[in-house]
């Protein structure tokens, strides 16, 4: 029997897509505009920054 698309191991991300929804998760949670950098971990920051970066470029 198939799986719907988004379920089993076609559902994950990679680790950092994982740490980046993590952050973002727990703002929305907290109903969270801005967070305190000093809050995430070195993984989060990365992603965070990489996730930032990557909205600048032009398409």
């Amino acid at each position: 029997m198939a799986k719907p698309p988004g379920v089993g191991e076609d559902a994950a991300q990679c680790p950092k897509a994982r740490h980046l929804a993590d952050v973002y998760g727990e703002m929305i949670y907290t109903h969270a505009t801005a967070i305190d950098v000093s809050l995430l971990s070195a993984e989060q920051v990365e992603a965070v920054t990489t996730a930032l970066y990557q909205q600048e470029l032009p398409l």
